[in-house]
């Protein structure tokens, strides 16, 4: 008896103990921990940029977070920028080398740490991180008729589109302003869970004339997860929230959502209106149930929003007009980042003991650093670094940052994982953003290089067009799938020398072009062909290749999508429809 009160007692005193638990690491949180009061202060830009931030404000969308969440945007070493005194040590932010830059315990001589900053982090209550949110942003610009290119691949939305926002699209001589949000988060806790994940959500506007119409695209995780694409009249905006967007944020795994009508939840039709047939929504489940979601959406898969989980850009007159409790976060410049990592980059050392960093390279830093105190979002001590204080922040830059917890050896991470404008959508065209998963082909179609083996037979080498399949108008319903135009050349059989008179003509559709998995058939001739019948029908499954990933290490972005395709081949001529006589044949393709 005396022995399970003991077991009692101990359960009981390790379930009231408040820690947490990261990796190895176990820890308590430290309750004094607190970052100053938000402030909204004047932001005090010169005024080239004035401008350009003014615009990223007023079109800086507000954040809906679910109830579950832990982790929220914020900077990569955000210690440096807190106001708080992480290490106890009497420092706090830029006075403070630590806090620009940790040390692992383990290695004090060598690297900054991830887990530090991670268990920092996490010593602070949600809404202290709440308040530590920042995000980057970047304004830019597209052709209209560019853009429009990408969205009219998908006609079932476009049919039943304002005729005007239709004309803009098509008009090459008009240009969309692109307001690219980027954030920053120190953890992902979605499905797999890994450090350090950087999302990023555009917002489409007329460039030169009113914004009577807009473009909305939360992006989803990867290359392999389709975006959430809402396009809308300006009439569709709420007026009691400044006709400001909002976007759901998924609950772990952080991709984001348009929510159009700021219910707090996600409305397939409303919220998603572009590429209905596959989209990715907002999949909190995956991270509640540690289950993957990669079937089609259904609205049980998010959670409702609370009033108390939104995170509000730093709009002064926005805020007081509605008069909400809340947090705001910091909008900063990604260029200003980017400028002081290649002053890094360019002047700094790595860090040694003894190294110094020259008069002229300080002045540089010191002066770049201004930008800080023009945003408030740093002291103005900033400005007075000591000199292991701008080594330490050459580590911002260096490849050595570490996770320490999991490996019993150091696990470098790239040093370029935090940087958003390293990150390809920064880089790219900003209509790359609706590439970023397997679509139907544009309008008027796009180019594939096909190779394929079959049993008992040489290779086959073909070029193909590829256009949605409504656009041949051969039957007066609208046909969904993609048709495929193949012409080649067939290799000549062992012992067969080299012959070129097998040339190959065929006809292809497949069914879902959008996702990993589709079927096709199709017909197919070949000259000259004594071993089988010239004319024949095929078909099979189609599946995307996992390397697709290689679009986004792709510095051309010519590849769109790799699939394999496999299936069997019957004769229509000789034995013809016999399926017995029928060939395997696998195929393997890229398209652009």
């Amino acid at each position: 008896m005396k022995t399970k009160i003991l077991l009692i007692c101990f359960v009981f005193t390790l379930a009231s103990v408040n820690c947490r638990k990261f990796a190895t690491h176990t820890f308590e949180i430290n309750q004094s921990l607190k970052v100053p009061t938000q402030e909204l202060q004047q932001v005090q830009l010169d005024s080239l940029e004035m401008e350009e931030y003014r615009e990223a404000l007023v079109h800086a969308p507000i954040l809906w977070f679910a109830d579950k969440e832990e982790y929220f945007p914020t900077l990569p070493f955000f210690s440096a920028f807190d106001g708080v005194d992480n290490n106890a040590d009497g420092k706090i932010d830029f006075d403070d080398p630590q806090e620009i830059a940790p040390r692992s315990d383990q290695d004090p001589g060598s690297i900054a740490s991830l887990d530090t900053l991670h268990l920092w982090y996490r010593s602070f209550s949600k809404e202290e991180r709440q308040r530590l949110a920042f995000v980057f942003y970047k304004v830019d610009s597209i052709s209209a008729n560019k853009l429009g290119n990408i969205l009219f691949s998908d006609e079932q939305a476009w049919m039943r589109m304002d005729k005007k926002v239709k004309s803009y699209l098509k008009n090459s001589n008009k240009k969309l302003a692109v307001y690219q949000y980027y954030l920053y988060y120190i953890y992902d806790q979605g499905l797999k869970g890994h450090p350090e994940d950087l999302e990023h959500t555009f917002i489409f506007v007329p460039k030169d004339t009113s914004e009577f119409f807009g473009i909305s695209v939360g992006a989803g995780h990867s290359d392999f997860v389709p975006s959430n694409v809402v396009i809308y009249n300006q009439a569709d905006l709420l007026v009691q929230w400044g006709s400001r967007h909002h976007l759901l944020v998924e609950l772990g795994g952080h991709s984001h959502a348009p929510d159009l009508n700021g219910n707090g939840r996600f409305d397939p039709g409303v919220d998603v209106n572009w590429h209905t047939e596959n989209f990715w929504g907002t999949r909190d489940i995956q991270s509640s149930a540690g289950l993957g979601a990669t079937a089609k959406y259904q609205t049980w898969m998010t959670f409702e929003r609370s009033n108390f989980c939104r995170i509000y850009p730093p709009d002064s007159a926005f805020l007081n007009s509605e008069q909400k409790p809340g947090y705001f976060y910091r909008l900063v410049s990604a260029a200003k980042f980017k400028t002081l990592d290649s002053l890094h980059s360019r002047e700094s050392k790595p860090f040694t003991k003894d190294a110094e960093f020259p008069d002229v390279a300080q002045e540089k830093l010191k002066t770049h650093l201004k930008f800080l105190n023009e945003l408030g979002i740093s002291s103005a001590s900033s400005t007075n670094l000591s000199q292991e204080a701008l080594l330490r922040m050459s580590l911002w830059t260096d490849n050595l940052k570490v996770r320490v917890s999991d490996q019993p050896e150091y696990q470098n991470w790239s040093k370029d994982k935090h940087k958003v404008w390293k990150k390809r959508a920064y880089n790219s065209s900003p209509g790359d953003i609706f590439k970023n998963y397997l679509f139907r082909p544009r309008r008027y179609g796009g180019l594939g290089l096909w190779t394929q083996v079959e049993q008992a037979s040489g290779l086959e080498f073909r070029v193909a067009w590829m256009t949605p399949a409504w656009t041949w108008r051969l039957v007066p319903l609208k046909v969904d799938g993609v048709s495929e135009i193949h012409l080649g050349w067939k290799a000549p059989v062992q012992n067969r020398g080299f012959k070129r008179e097998k040339w190959v003509a065929a006809f292809y559709y497949e069914r879902f072009y959008a996702r990993l998995l589709s079927w096709y058939a199709n017909l197919k001739y070949i000259n000259n062909n004594p071993d089988f019948s010239s004319w024949s029908l095929g078909g099979g499954i189609s599946v995307q290749l996992p390397f697709v990933s290689l679009i986004s290490k792709n510095p051309l972005n010519l590849l769109h999508w790799v699939r394999l395709r496999s299936g069997i081949k019957v004769p229509l001529e000789k034995q013809a429809l016999r399926f017995d006589q029928t060939h395997l044949e696998f195929q393997l393709g890229i398209h652009y």
